[in-house]
């Protein structure tokens, strides 16, 4: 019998090591996959020429955003800036004053919306106006941009619980990770006969590109190429510089698609603990994170927020 138990033993371990080695051997042949087309991405004609026909971000919302991710000046010349330039208090209070936001009274002065909604907020409004100029006006995509502002809050929202990441950078980074999308349907318009190929195309590796097009910092584009990494791969494959900025945009948006009504084993969440012990959260679940940190911390600036996200939250059955 205690042969018999020794060689059972020695037979289970050999068979988890071979299951460990294949496991290992899927991750790297799924990596190689994924990456293996960046370069023909880069250097296509066909997605080169669509990327110089996508509107450029406005200058306002450039100037902003390179002011802020490079830490030239501080929040409160940022403010002041807002309140000297008439065409950007004009984006703001038109904004503001449309059914997208609802507030019942009208909000007639920059200085009460910089008081109702706060800067951080102000600057996510002025931003994401910027990114919705670049869109074409249908349907899908302002489906694709109430996603975008969404991720924007609740990136916001992780980054300022967790102190992981800069809140602003991420807000940033939030807004506009999806923006590859615009381009993939772009070219499904314009070449029809092309969709096999163009389904096959990243859209992480194509929004880096009109990023890096639009000059906006390394650590925005970057970080936005690698968005999709922690779906099939550690953290140690993605850049140290950019690692919490995609660690924190995996997870909020693992959270908002919680906050959809998923659940988690609905979710590509192989490598979750890893990203949560980044995050120092390895000892809460999914829902826990979605529930109990980034929830809250959206409920406080509620009315504030634009009507599809509060409508969003307030779906949540959250005691």
């Amino acid at each position: 019998m205690n042969n018999f138990l020794i060689e059972e033993i020695n037979r289970l371990g050999a068979r988890e090591k071979k299951l460990s080695d294949k496991n290992v051997r899927l991750m790297r042949d799924i990596y190689r996959e994924r990456t293996k087309c960046i370069d023909d991405v880069q250097q296509s004609e066909l997605i080169q020429n669509i990327l110089n026909k996508v509107p450029k971000l406005p200058a306002f919302a450039t100037t902003l955003a390179n002011d802020l991710m490079g830490d030239l000046i501080t929040t409160k010349e940022v403010s002041e800036h807002i309140t000297k330039d008439p065409s950007i208090v004009g984006i703001v209070l038109k904004t503001i004053n449309s059914a997208y936001y609802g507030f019942q009274k009208k909000i007639s002065d920059i200085h009460h919306a910089t008081v109702l909604l706060g800067f951080n907020q102000l600057y996510q409004l002025i931003l994401a106006e910027g990114v919705r100029r670049t869109m074409p006006d249908i349907t899908s995509f302002h489906e694709l941009h109430s996603h975008c502002v969404a991720m924007s809050h609740i990136s916001f929202a992780l980054s300022q619980e967790t102190g992981i990441g800069k809140p602003i950078q991420l807000a940033t980074i939030g807004l506009m990770h999806n923006l590859g999308q615009i381009v993939i349907l772009l070219l499904k318009k314009q070449n029809p006969k092309l969709l096999m190929y163009i389904d096959s195309l990243d859209q992480a590796q194509i929004g880096g590109l009109l990023l890096k097009s639009w000059n906006l910092p390394d650590v925005v584009w970057k970080s936005i190429e690698f968005q999709f990494f922690p779906e099939f791969s550690s953290p140690n494959n993605i850049p140290g510089e950019i690692r919490n900025n995609v660690t924190v945009l995996y997870i909020s948006n693992l959270c908002y698609e919680i906050y959809q009504g998923k659940s988690e084993k609905e979710l590509p969440t192989t490598f979750l603990d890893e990203y949560r012990q980044l995050l120092n959260l390895k000892n809460y679940s999914l829902i826990d994170i979605a529930n109990r940190h980034v929830f809250p911390s959206l409920k406080k600036n509620l009315k504030s927020l634009p009507l599809p996200i509060r409508q969003l939250l307030e779906k949540q059955k959250i005691s």
